[in-house]
């Protein structure tokens, strides 16, 4: 009993005891994250493991090449089940025929050799745009094509068209030389980089405290820890393809929405009319669309250059054909107006913006000679049914539904080709 009569207490262990396992906790992981890094450090094999495997490699034209070292890539480092010494034909592209978002056999190119019965081979990454596709044509060639396929995607080719020239020297001979040309694109590069809209979107849709943390503490996390670098390569062993998310929970959307119900509608526009569910991002499209942006100008300028530059050289050898891919808010835009759904202002300008597009391109495709093929009534066709050509979220890939739609058009233009002598024809 106290000297004020109160009964003692017992000492409080419980806190001291959380602190010391706390304490001990964290010694063991700085022992374990030393002993990695010094792992690390004096094997080269090891620091592979540790480190995750990349899903590129530095390349001096491309800028990055894929990894052959990936599971679902084969041994030049494309995506698919082996490498080939010939194949009937060769498709080129982006992430959109990458086919990220699916497995492996779910990307528009496999579904076309499915469909086909022919052997048809995947040379796309994302991140490319025109100017790398124009690169990637003699090592495309080299398999004795019949057919290439160059995937041209609305959602950001003419964006990454125009960074490819400009911000690099690789491609720099396909520059304008004109003057006027010139200042016109200075002035655009001084409203703000071409990627602006699509940060802002990301922020809207992860909120800013989230960005700052993933960009101060995440990343380092990430890149740095050898504890993280294991546990993620732990997690990878006999999981298969990497990276490859298939979205099937129809009901996920509620949850989308959730997140984006008090962003701003012009980054982010939760759809929902009947079979459709889905979350546009009209800013991020229209910033690199919008022709009163010199650079989106310039971007299609370069594009038709460069596909009429692959058809000439594919000339005598192999047959071109450019697969136009629309964005997802365009696919959707026919919805949107039929259910009179409530939009934001830059929905409107992105479906006008983007229309404008795909007519000056098909009409410069068919000035210059070289075959092309419309996917958006495919993909179109699906998007009031059950069969949903994207995901539920905010994501611009087609999941295996839109791949398939895709490879539908495609497979559909060579049935109209076959025994015919030119494949100089636009297919809409």
């Amino acid at each position: 009993m106290g000297v004020d009569g109160t009964v003692g207490q017992p000492p409080h262990r419980f806190g001291s005891r959380w602190k010391l396992w706390l304490l001990m906790s964290l010694l063991v992981i700085l022992s374990i994250e030393g002993l990695l890094q010094l792992a690390a450090l004096s094997n080269k094999r090891v620091n592979e493991i540790l480190t995750g495997v990349p899903r590129t490699l530095p390349d001096p034209v491309l800028r990055v090449r894929p990894n052959p070292a990936l599971p679902d890539h084969d041994a030049a480092g494309w995506r698919n089940a082996e490498r080939l010494a010939r194949a009937e034909i060769v498709a080129i592209g982006d992430s959109q025929t990458y086919g990220d978002e699916v497995a492996r056999a779910n990307a528009w190119p496999q579904q076309l050799a499915a469909r086909t019965g022919l052997r048809v081979y995947n040379m796309a990454q994302g991140g490319y745009g025109p100017a790398q596709y124009g690169a990637l044509v003699d090592e495309a060639m080299a398999l004795s094509p019949r057919w290439i396929f160059v995937g041209f995607y609305a959602g950001n080719d003419l964006a990454d068209t125009y960074k490819s020239v400009y911000d690099s020297a690789v491609f720099a001979e396909l520059r304008s030389r004109d003057a006027a040309v010139l200042a016109r694109l200075d002035a655009s590069a001084g409203s703000g980089d071409l990627s602006d809209a699509w940060r802002a979107t990301k922020t809207a849709r992860k909120g800013r405290l989230k960005v700052t943390f993933t960009r101060w503490i995440g990343e380092p996390i990430r890149s740095g820890s050898r504890i993280y670098g294991l546990i993620r390569g732990l997690t990878r062993l006999g999981a298969g393809p990497i990276s490859l998310r298939q979205d099937t929970d129809h009901t996920r959307f509620d949850k989308y929405a959730a997140v984006v119900e008090n962003a701003d509608p012009n980054l982010l526009f939760a759809l929902s009319a009947g079979a459709v569910s889905t979350v546009l991002t009209p800013a991020a499209r229209h910033a690199v669309l919008d022709r009163t942006d010199a650079r989106v100008v310039e971007g299609l300028r370069i594009s038709l250059d460069i596909f009429a530059q692959i058809d000439a050289r594919c000339a005598q050898r192999c047959r071109v054909a450019i697969v136009l891919i629309p964005t997802k808010e365009l696919v959707y835009a026919d919805t949107v107006h039929r259910v009179g759904a409530s939009v934001p202002p830059v929905y409107a300008d992105l479906v006008h913006a983007e229309r404008e597009m795909w007519q000056l391109a098909r009409a410069g495709l068919a000035r210059l000679g070289v075959a092309w093929i419309d996917t958006l009534p495919s993909l179109a066709s699906r998007a009031n049914s059950s069969e949903r050509p994207y995901l539920a979220d905010w994501n611009g890939h087609p999941n295996a539904a839109g791949n398939a739609a895709i490879a539908e058009a495609v497979a559909s233009f060579l049935a109209a080709q076959s025994g015919a002598s030119s494949g100089r024809l636009g297919s809409e």
